[in-house]
């Protein structure tokens, strides 16, 4: 690996500049930017072989205030009061809403719509999207170039009556699917005719969204095992096992009613954090 000293983003400014603006309160060292991270990352040695391949995710900031605790040794509110807020003069404060619930679906807090994503463009298709897009990344199209994506998926290889029929006697709660023929503007299959099935969300309290996704999957790779890319789904999945187990062909109310456990340890865990 051959590393360069790179500029920031306007050019003018090394990559230790926050979008080419050198930053007022100096940062701990060990977080100065890419050269730096870099730099560490040559020093280590080698986990695996050249050419070796390996997933990863990008989850960003989801996992900061993990990272920091291991870097610094302090939670990331104290790490970020000491080095951010009390240095400028600051005082961080949290205020909670006034008459929120947490089983408030959006559209019952009275406010207005906002897209979270461009193509995210109602409350049904924000429910449907852990379902739906969990197959996005195979050789399915989940409607993008449509205006209703995440409400339908198909591929020119799908047989639509097929494919409904089957997700129907499924009986998953809280939705219904009816054959569907499309031609995305996007890709996959831009400007080809997909045939598929529409998603309709009949009872949205009774949506499993990521169980949905599974029953996808897995009717996609029972019905069209040399067609669908079942392995694509494993970043979304996230889980080797639950990948395996749908390759086998298990059941996916079993596969889902096997996670319960973890989720449910996760909801314990998250609980002392949650405002609502």
């Amino acid at each position: 690996m051959q590393i360069e000293r790179k500029r920031g983003h306007h050019g003018a400014r090394p990559p230790d500049t926050l979008f080419g603006v050198e930053p007022d309160i100096p940062l701990d060292p060990r977080w100065s930017g890419y050269e730096t991270a870099l730099e560490k990352v040559i020093d280590e040695k080698p986990i695996s072989h050249p050419g070796m391949r390996f997933l990863y995710s990008d989850i960003n900031f989801i996992v900061l205030g993990e990272l920091v605790r291991r870097v610094s040794g302090k939670p990331l509110d104290t790490y970020c009061d000491e080095q951010i807020f009390k240095p400028i003069g600051a005082a961080l404060h949290v205020i909670k809403m006034v008459g929120y619930k947490r089983n408030f679906w959006f559209d019952e807090t009275g406010l207005q719509w906002v897209n979270p994503s461009p193509n995210i463009r109602s409350l049904k298709q924000a429910a449907l999207y852990p379902g739906v897009a969990l197959i996005e990344g195979t050789n399915v199209s989940v409607g993008r170039g449509t205006e209703t994506l995440f409400e339908m998926f198909g591929a020119p290889w799908i047989h639509a009556k097929k494919l409904a029929e089957y997700l129907t006697k499924r009986q998953i709660s809280g939705i219904r699917f009816v054959p569907a023929d499309f031609t995305p503007k996007s890709n996959p299959y831009k400007n080809q005719r997909c045939h598929g099935v529409r998603v309709i969300l009949n009872d949205r309290n009774a949506l499993d969204s990521p169980a949905l996704g599974i029953e996808i999957a897995s009717a996609l790779h029972r019905l069209y095992p040399k067609d669908f890319q079942l392995d694509k789904t494993l970043p979304l999945i996230g889980s080797r096992k639950v990948l395996q187990s749908v390759k086998n062909g298990g059941d996916p109310r079993q596969i889902v009613k096997e996670w319960q456990q973890y989720r449910d340890r996760f909801r314990k865990m998250r609980a002392h954090y949650m405002l609502y």
